[in-house]
């Protein structure tokens, strides 16, 4: 059993916490939070060990094997460092780092301190997601039409947008998410799921280009991102804060077309021929979405063979820094086109 600490009291701690402990390969030992009073109470009501508000009193105990990490996104390289450096294996929540050099620095002394290090984007690990990938390499093997593209489509009307707007009204701090100074926005928060999914599906573009709109603070608020392909495919991404999008994706395979239902958490996945006529339809469970994902980091922690790393997760790295390559290119160029060689 892995003894696991966590940095970060929201809602999204709560749902690892929860998914780690059904796995059965985890126990909770320790909670971190600058409130001591809130570390106390969340610990309680998990069980835990130990409650802590100062990251250095975490970090030294011995019997923490991996610590969690759901904090506001600018403060994740520092504390995730730290962890390393204490010999803990590391579960960021997404986006990992807010730059690719964060990336690199932290994956090159995860192998010094012989520790594993693992973006947690949920959505790669599930079945639903497994099931859309076979399917869809499947389908394109056997289509004798071009594969053309698709349409993904994610709009979040964010809880904290309406005290965005009013904290900007009455020039008060910003929530985090809708901080420059704390990383946050729609590129780093939202985007990354489509582009964990475009980058798992079809690999590398060959260009990309964002379009955004920013807020009165200059954080975006909404991206359409437009990815392009060598095989002439175009894979076109909405993604939006501040709405509520109904939208389904497709993906578009000759005269097929395959739609399913999210880009994060998927319930349905289905292909129509071109009379519409549905040919084949998958439904998956609900359940707790980071469920897949704490299964699978445990297994690869309790492996304890840093020599010899699973396959998976060199495959993980490998997405997780494609993804932030495309990130940060796209940040940085923003309304302009991006070539990659």
């Amino acid at each position: 059993m892995l003894k696991l600490a966590t940095i970060g009291t929201s809602w999204i701690t709560e749902q690892f916490i929860e998914a780690a402990l059904a796995s059965k390969q985890y126990t909770c030992e320790a909670i971190y939070s600058q409130n001591l009073k809130t570390a106390t109470q969340w610990a309680e009501k998990w069980h835990a060990n130990n409650a802590y508000n100062r990251l250095a009193d975490l970090l030294q105990n011995p019997e923490i094997d991996a610590v969690y990490i759901a904090s506001p996104n600018s403060l994740h390289y520092e504390q995730a460092l730290q962890a390393i450096i204490h010999q803990k294996h590391v579960i960021i929540e997404k986006p990992m780092v807010t730059s690719l050099k964060q990336w690199d620095a932290l994956i090159e002394a995860s192998r010094k301190n012989n520790v594993y290090l693992f973006e947690a984007a949920r959505h790669i690990h599930s079945a639903d997601f497994k099931y859309l990938q076979n399917l869809f390499w499947e389908l394109k093997e056997k289509n004798d039409k071009p594969f053309l593209g698709g349409n993904f489509t994610m709009g979040q009307y964010s809880s904290r947008y309406d005290q965005y707007l009013k904290s900007l009204e009455q020039h008060k701090p910003v929530p985090n998410v809708f901080s420059p100074e704390f990383s946050g926005g729609t590129l780093m928060d939202l985007s990354i799921y489509p582009l964990y999914l475009a980058l798992a599906l079809l690999g590398q573009p060959r260009a990309a280009k964002m379009f955004t709109v920013n807020g009165p603070n200059q954080i975006d608020l909404v991206n359409q991102i437009i990815l392009t392909y060598d095989d002439g495919a175009l894979l076109t991404i909405y993604v939006s804060k501040c709405c509520h999008s109904m939208h389904k994706q497709e993906i578009y395979l000759g005269a097929q077309t395959l739609v399913f239902d999210s880009v994060s958490e998927i319930g349905t996945i289905e292909l129509y021929n071109l009379n519409n006529e549905k040919i084949s339809s998958k439904t998956f469970p609900s359940q707790n979405p980071l469920f897949a994902e704490a299964t699978a980091f445990a297994h690869v922690m309790q492996e304890n063979a840093q020599q010899n790393l699973s396959r998976d997760y060199q495959k993980w790295l490998t997405l997780s820094r494609n993804v932030h390559q495309l990130i940060q290119k796209l940040n940085d160029n923003p309304n302009k086109n991006v070539v990659f060689m």
